[in-house]
């Protein structure tokens, strides 16, 4: 029976996905989703196909020539060979069980985009780790650029693994579920029952809302500690096209101001200040999906039309943000009762220029486009990235030896985007100081910190502390 029901998954598998290396003219009882072959189908369901000599169906040799080098070979290219067979094995248990997404929430759609994309697993990129990750964690993309490898620490791969547990306090009686904890609690059937399935984990419940900036990660492979997520780049690129644009985007991967290890962070606050832009109280904000005739009405004829559909225009934008990052680091100060931290703001920043919007254009949750400016506009999107660390008791520890730099982390980073919006409020200073530190001049509000600083130290010597 079990050999039958693997023959039927390696047929389902060659009928929905034509592209994929599964050997599909030999299906008998020895057929697994490891049965991989390098050369093109010469029979059954993709006989035609081949016969076409369709190059799809052709791997590239062994040893690869492309991207990889001999050395890399057997180090990144045999880890996106990981993720492919991964995607194969959750693409056939979907498959065969009916289901509809993966532990993670990842739909059937998107693990089979997945399966698509590392096909060609020996074309992976590998990427510097020194650069793309200060934790020298190895990186690779897919060969089609959509996807993101990333091999993370056991600890942090553990701690995954553990947010994912279902909880196992349900159990199924009579037609409904059935919470015995708070039986034991409460010792009452319709206060600890419900009909529906409660088997989804606050992880996937969290990232599949529309609003969350977290970077969700598509798949996971228990063996290696790979985990795959999205390549955020793409997303800013497929915008700026739809712009008409070929600008250069800056990326900044940002931490709290107690984390003094954040390079990118001044460089961060220094964009900004170089535009002159406080998006806290830009006006002319987009946000999600435009209406063309809203924007002619508002932008173009009405100097305070932005008043009008608030949710998607205007302060309301900067507003949706900050209230996005506060239900995500909710979620990562007590994720079912761990504090995670060290995790960073991915800002994407690009100015363009700009006429007017096109029809039906959407910006992706966590983006907004600034066009205060005549004829030029300020694109900005930001994610939540590498999230995986837990402030365990040595973490905590550690903290109290580095200037805290844990202790309150989630206000922190709740702090770094309303100085992101705002430089100029007190409760910056610390972070304009550090922006302006290279040229003191450079902005009003470089102006503005040394003033502060000067009338506070005025305060400290007419008080007599020194």
């Amino acid at each position: 029976m079990v050999a039958s029901a693997r023959h039927h998954l390696g047929i389902a598998l060659c009928r929905l996905i034509p592209l994929t290396v599964v050997r599909c003219s030999r299906l008998s009882e020895d057929v697994s989703l490891h049965a991989w072959s390098n050369q093109p189908p010469t029979g059954g369901l993709l006989a035609p196909l081949a016969a076409g000599n369709d190059s799809r169906y052709h791997s590239a040799p062994l040893p690869p020539t492309g991207d990889l080098g001999q050395d890399d070979f057997h180090g990144s290219a045999l880890i996106c060979k990981s993720v492919r067979d991964e995607a194969a094995r959750d693409l056939g248990s979907l498959l065969s069980s009916g289901g509809n997404a993966t532990r993670l929430g990842t739909h059937t759609e998107d693990v089979r985009a997945l399966l698509t994309s590392f096909l060609n697993w020996n074309k992976c990129v590998s990427l510097d780790g020194g650069v793309a990750s200060r934790s020298g964690a190895k990186l690779m993309m897919s060969p089609d650029s959509k996807w993101v490898v990333k091999v993370v620490k056991p600890a942090e791969f553990g701690l995954l693994w553990n947010l994912l547990e279902f909880d196992k306090t349900w159990t199924y009686e009579n037609g409904t579920w059935l919470n015995w904890k708070c039986m034991l609690e409460k010792r009452d059937p319709d206060r600890c029952s419900v009909s529906h399935n409660p088997y989804t984990n606050r992880y996937r419940k969290h990232i599949e809302s529309a609003t969350s900036l977290i970077l969700p990660l598509k798949m996971m492979v228990k063996s290696q500690n790979i985990v795959v997520m999205p390549n955020v780049d793409l997303e800013v690129r497929r915008v700026l096209k739809e712009l008409g644009s070929t600008a250069v985007v800056k990326k900044f991967d940002a931490k709290p101001i107690q984390v003094s290890t954040s390079a990118q962070r001044p460089a961060l606050l220094r964009e900004l200040l170089t535009l002159g832009w406080a998006p806290a109280h830009d006006g002319s904000l987009v946000c999600g999906r435009v209406s063309l005739e809203w924007f002619r009405a508002t932008n173009q004829y009405e100097s305070k039309g932005f008043s009008r559909r608030a949710e998607k225009h205007g302060n309301s934008c900067w507003m949706q943000l900050q209230r996005a990052l506060v239900a995500d680091t909710n979620l990562l100060d007590n994720f079912l009762g761990r504090k995670l931290v060290d995790y960073s703001l991915l800002v994407h920043l690009a100015q363009i220029e700009f006429k007017t919007l096109p029809a039906n254009f959407e910006l992706p949750v966590g983006c907004i486009l600034s066009t205060q400016l005549q004829g030029q506009a300020i694109l900005m999107c930001v994610s939540i990235i590498d999230y995986l660390m837990e402030r365990t008791v040595l973490r905590w520890m550690e903290s109290w030896t580095k200037d805290k730099k844990f202790h309150g982390y989630a206000i922190g980073v709740r702090n770094l985007l309303k100085c992101v919006g705002d430089p100029s409020l007190e409760d910056c200073n610390e972070y304009l100081a550090e922006a302006c530190e290279p040229d003191p001049n450079m902005s009003p509000w470089c102006v503005l910190v040394a003033a502060r600083a000067r009338q506070a130290l005025q305060l400290i010597v007419s008080e007599g502390v020194f």
